[in-house]
Formats: structure tokens, sequence, C-alpha cells
């Protein structure tokens, strides 16, 4: 089985391995600002069904101590795929097999730290905590991404976003034997 160390990083796929071990430890980047909207919390709500005045109430909203309707913090974790698609050049969506693909393998240390206000800036810093090796020909990349709002300048939600990258479809289990 081939590895991430094994693979030749002469393809686009080993060439960003190659430069996300080297930033181990390290800011990745950071998205430009953007505004999670009073439409995206409703849309977020009815899929859900998670309605609650303090995301789908704005006038409700307004006289708590937020000042108006807040993102349900799991949205916020739902928008970190976009966020590393943005700043990585991994294959998450890739034509040609031989690329690789990504997986997102799951989320640690989730926390909600404040609630992030809708319709004011925010915008996602993403560092690489750890690359690593798998046995099945995986390659285990672990991010922090933090949430920043600029009203306050402080973090509102932070999360490890853990990715699974198979170099090539090949070395990529069968669902049954995942």
């Amino acid at each position: 089985m081939t590895t991430g160390q094994d693979k030749a990083p002469t393809t686009a796929t080993g060439q960003v391995l190659a430069e996300l071990r080297a930033k181990v430890g390290r800011e990745l980047g950071t998205t430009e600002w953007f505004t999670v909207t009073q439409l995206e919390a409703d849309v977020f709500s009815a899929l859900t069904d998670d309605w609650d005045h303090m995301h789908n109430d704005p006038e409700w909203a307004r006289a708590t101590l937020w000042g108006g309707t807040i993102a349900h913090g799991i949205y916020m974790i739902a928008l970190i795929p976009s966020v590393m698609k943005k700043l990585t050049a991994l294959p998450f969506v890739n034509d040609d097999p031989a690329q690789g693909f990504t997986l997102n393998y799951g989320f640690n240390k989730v926390r909600f730290v404040a609630p992030t206000r809708l319709d004011l800036p925010v915008r996602a810093a993403v560092g690489v905590v750890s690359v690593e090796d798998k046995a099945n020909g995986s390659v285990l990349l672990t991010f922090s991404v933090t949430f920043l709002q600029r009203h306050h300048d402080r973090e509102v939600t932070t999360a490890y976003a853990e990715y699974l990258l198979y170099m090539d479809f090949s070395s990529a289990p069968h669902p049954a034997q995942a």
C-alpha cells in the first residue's frame, strides 16, 4: 500500500501534502470576511427543525444581551468544509481519481465560545495541527478552525476538523471494510 510519504510529491496532491507537512504547528490561512445571514439561519432551522427565537426572531433577539439573532453553533461547524475548500488545494472534488480524494473524518474539541451574531462579519482562521500516515494508505489531516467575529474581534466557534486523504482511489477501503 502506498502512503502519503510513499507517493511521489510530483503530483498535485503530493505537493499539497508536502506543503501541509511543512506547516504543522503553523497557520494555514484566513478566509475573507463573510456574513451569516438571517435567511441562512431560517433555512438551517427549516432543514433541521431547530426553531428558536434566538436564531429566528430578530425582534425578540434585539432585546437580548446579544442585541440580535445568532447563528446555530452547528451551522458554523457545517461551514468548515467550505472554509477548507477555500484555503487548501486538497482534492475534495476531483475529476481525476488518480489525484486522490479527501473525506471528512470528523470534528473534535468543538466549542461555541461566544454567540455568532447574524449579519455581522465573520472569518475563519485555519491551522495545521498534524499530518499522520495511516496503515491503510490514507493520511489523517487535523486542522484547527477558529471562527472570529469582527464586531468584538474574538473567537466565536472553534473546532479541530479531521480529514482522511487518499492518494488514489485504489488505497481507499470498500465501505463495508471501513
